[in-house]
């Protein structure tokens, strides 16, 4: 009986994954800075399974940390903002970005854009000497849009991403998952009380 329930516990906890960043860089100094113009800066993404992002992030390129705030957001492919936040000095770091948490947003598969303010000081990089990507999404192509606030893209340059803004998620359960965890829970209830 108590396996069973272990069991059942074990499969409805192992429907949620730890929530981690989308990206992860290694940059190239030559391609890295900040020109302090100023940019709205990001990258277009697929979503390939569902997600819920549960914090924003922004490139911290020293990890000695931030100068400046940063607005960070997400767009659907109508560019409508789905979810924003801002990223302060002293923010948690996580593998070279720091985050703030936001409302959890689930997003479906399908298409999106991560937008974030460049700052004038904070140093962002492109087309870095490596980069990772989540398997549940698909790197698209770099975006930006000229102006030092959080914006949608007017424009690319066809290269690899502008990493300033990044995003942490955690997967959606699967509908299927989640029910055989709850049935399993139903049973070992059921069998309690017959015995009862």
């Amino acid at each position: 009986m108590k396996r069973l329930i272990a069991a059942s516990l074990l499969a409805v906890s192992c429907t949620r994954a730890f929530a981690i960043g989308m990206v992860d860089i290694v940059p190239d100094p030559a391609t890295t800075w900040n020109n302090g113009t100023g940019y709205s800066l990001g990258w277009t993404f697929t979503v390939n399974v569902p997600v819920l992002v549960q914090a924003l992030g922004y490139y911290d390129y020293t990890g000695d940390d931030l100068v400046e705030g940063h607005e960070v957001g997400i767009y659907d492919s109508s560019l409508t903002l789905l979810v924003a936040g801002f990223v302060a000095p002293g923010d948690p770091l996580d593998s070279g970005f720091r985050y703030t948490a936001c409302a959890p947003t689930p997003l479906l598969p399908g298409e999106y854009v991560i937008m974030g303010s460049s700052g004038l000081v904070d140093e962002y990089a492109w087309s870095p000497a490596s980069l990772w990507v989540d398997p549940r999404i698909t790197y698209g192509v770099d975006q930006f849009a000229v102006g030092n606030f959080l914006q949608p893209p007017t424009s690319s340059n066809g290269i690899v991403g502008y990493f300033g803004p990044n995003f942490k998620t955690e997967s959606v359960p699967e509908p299927a998952t989640m029910a055989l965890g709850l049935g399993l829970l139903g049973l070992v209830a059921r069998r309690r009380s017959a015995k009862n």
